[in-house]
């Protein structure tokens, strides 16, 4: 009787290593895994996904596998005292978009080694579904990353093997919208796409 007390929670040892082995090498939901066999990994497009909701992709670059979740998102005129508009551009704004991403290959991720997504008006996801999404006339905004500003994410790097980083990743907007969508894949760094959406209510 005392062996198989002894056995049994030498089983369940046993089970949660398998368990936490597994998951650790497989950070993609098995639903999302589109050809596990490949090189890198292939994960399917992700539309649709909601502010606080997670998308996984691949970067070219490294062959990484990045986790990434957006937190919040806003809507500013201005940042650090400078507008966004200006005599020739009156309608501009400044998005703010705070994300979490893990990495989860095994090289480190550079401070600016990140792309930065692309914004796109809510109207237009079947462009993007259908690649027609490819030129900056197709765009309502895009990434700067050389304006500095509290918790700028290409100032906070790197990204090691393993570990996360939370910043935010400036997009500048020609004009507001009724809805976004924020675009990672439009220059073809990363493997699959993903979108996220909002709308002009959600943004704080």
């Amino acid at each position: 009787m005392e062996r198989k007390f002894l056995i049994f929670p030498l089983l369940i040892f046993i089970l949660c290593l398998l368990a936490s082995c597994g998951s650790g090498s497989a950070p993609v939901p098995e639903e999302l895994i589109e050809n596990p066999d490949s090189e890198p990994i292939e994960i399917k497009d992700q539309y649709e996904l909601s502010i606080g909701e997670t998308g996984y992709t691949v970067d070219l670059g490294n062959k990484n596998i990045l986790e990434i979740t957006l937190n919040s998102v806003g809507i500013v005129d201005e940042i650090n005292g400078e507008t966004a508009a200006s005599n020739s551009h009156p309608e501009r704004v400044y998005v703010v978009a705070n994300f979490t991403v893990k990495n989860h290959g095994e090289i480190g991720i550079s401070k600016s080694g990140l792309e930065y997504p692309v914004l796109v008006d809510g109207n237009n996801l079947a462009h993007i579904q259908n690649n027609q999404v490819t030129h900056r006339n197709d765009l309502i905004g895009i990434g700067d990353r050389i304006k500095l500003f509290e918790d700028a994410f290409f100032d906070l790097g790197p990204i090691e093997p393993g570990e996360e980083l939370t910043g935010n990743m400036l997009i500048v907007a020609d004009r507001r919208a009724d809805s976004y969508i924020l675009y990672f894949g439009y220059d073809r760094d990363y493997l699959n796409k993903l979108t996220w959406h909002f709308t002009a209510e959600e943004a704080e």
